[in-house]
Parts: C-alpha cells; structure tokens; sequence
C-alpha cells in the first residue's frame, strides 16, 4: 500500500480550515432561531414580498440572457471553425476569471492604508 502524500496533519489542517470558513453561515443560521425585532415585523409587512420577487425576477433574468449566451456561442465553436475561434474560445473562459479578479480587487483595496 501506497504512503499518502499528505500525512494527517493535512487533513486536520484541511477540517479546520473548512470548520472556520463554516462559521458565518452557521452564525446566520443560529440567528433563525432568536426573536424577530420589529424592524423584521415593518419589512415583512411592507417591502419585503416586493423585494423578494424583484429579486426572484432579476436572477431569472440573468439566468436566462447568459444561458441563452452562453449555449449559442458554445455550440458556434464546437460547430464551426472561423477567423478567431481560438480568440473566443478563450474569451469564454473569462466570466470563470473575473470574478476571482474582483474580489481580489477588492480585498486589496479594503486592506489599503486608507482602507
């Protein structure tokens, strides 16, 4: 039998890396069960449904418009070989990149000196 790699240290390492990352979400979740204050009371009975559905509303939107995107210019360069495939094929990646870009964007300007 093959020796691991990573011993055990990593594997402690790993659940306790994971452990702290679960914290605010199981922080938000303890809060589930703590009394409603009354400006839970005032959203609920004014703004909140509305809320909730532009919200429903705008991600289904957007779900659909980068789907539909998506799909066609997927199946343009598994189809079809044209001036500038490579550059598009490349270029579709980018949406997996720019999101990492921005938070490191600003992470990096939310430790500034200025903050």
């Amino acid at each position: 039998v093959k020796k691991p790699f990573f011993g055990g240290w990593m594997s402690m390492g790993s659940a306790l890396l994971a452990g702290l990352l679960c914290i605010p979400t199981l922080i938000i979740l303890a809060h589930l069960f703590v009394p409603m204050g009354d400006t839970w009371n005032h959203l609920v009975n004014t703004v909140l449904v509305r809320y909730l559905s532009n919200t429903a509303l705008l991600a289904l939107g957007v779900g659909l418009v980068g789907l539909t995107i998506g799909a066609v210019t997927a199946w343009l360069c598994a189809i079809f070989r044209f001036p500038g495939h490579g550059i598009l094929h490349w270029a579709l990646l980018l949406p997996l990149a720019v999101p990492t870009y921005a938070t490191a964007f600003s992470y990096a300007g939310l430790c500034e000196f200025s903050g």
